[in-house]
This record gives C-alpha cells, structure tokens and sequence, in this order.
C-alpha cells in the first residue's frame, strides 16, 4: 500500500542507495571453485579401484592441499609464495588427472580409472580455477613491475 512517503534508501529518482555498510562481503570466488572442483572429484575419487588407490589418495591429498592454500592466501599478508604454491600444486593435480585418463598408464587389459568425460568436466573446473591464479597473480606481481 503506497503511503505517499518515500522510503530514506531512496532518492527521488527512485532506485536504493546502497552503502559500503550495507553491501554484505564478497565470499573469495577462488575458494568457491575449489570447493566446487572437490564436490566433482570426491566421488570419482571413491571408485577407483583397488590397484590405482595410490594414485587416487595422492589426487585427494593435491585437491585438499589447495583448499588449505586458499585459506592461506585469503588471511596471509604476503601472498605471493601461497599462490605460487596453489598454482604448483594445481600442474601436479592436471597431471595425474592425465595420467589417470590415459590407457598407457592402466595397460591393455584395464580401462583408465577416469574417463574421457570425467576428465574433461575435471579439466574445466581446472580451467577455471587456473584462470582464477593466473588474474591473481597478475594482480600481485603488477605492484611490483618497474615505473
């Protein structure tokens, strides 16, 4: 029901003044897709079979390592040494994704314990997350670049 009053959020233009105390934070969108990436993995991770659960444990430890770097380089002052530490540890995770798709690596008789599809989905969430570092970095090391 219109009283004929206007709210004091609003201008006489009509749209809501925000602000900064109103606007909630931003959740750090890198922890996001990492948890999301975990969310995918997880159950993969839970069926491979018994001979490639090494590989599967080691995967797991990568996937846990880079949640743990993320919540280094959201609180730690310097930065810098955590993403390159979350960017390291996302090359080692793309490789055993590749060898964990590869037929070479299972011999002729086994299929790989992940499938094209699987990796492929895992490459995106991948893509995303590396693509995540690499603006991270780039907005980091740029402070730095001589004037």
């Amino acid at each position: 029901m219109y009283t004929g009053k206007r709210s004091q959020n609003r201008p006489p233009g009509g749209s809501i003044v925000t602000t900064p105390e109103m606007e909630k934070p931003k959740e750090f969108i890198l922890r996001e897709k990492i948890l999301e990436m975990i969310a995918y993995a997880l159950p993969i991770l839970d069926n491979f079979p018994r001979k490639d659960r090494t590989l599967a444990g080691r995967m797991r430890s990568y996937i846990f390592d880079m949640l743990e770097l993320v919540e280094k380089v959201e609180i730690k002052q310097s930065k810098k040494t955590a993403v390159d530490d979350l960017d390291i540890k996302l090359q080692l995770l793309r490789d055993l994704i590749m060898l964990a798709s590869d037929r070479r690596f299972c011999g002729s008789k086994h299929q790989p314990p992940l499938s094209l599809h699987q990796r492929d989905v895992w490459g995106r969430h991948n893509k995303d997350i590396g693509n995540l570092i690499g603006g991270y970095k780039r907005h980091l090391y740029q402070d730095q670049s001589p004037k």
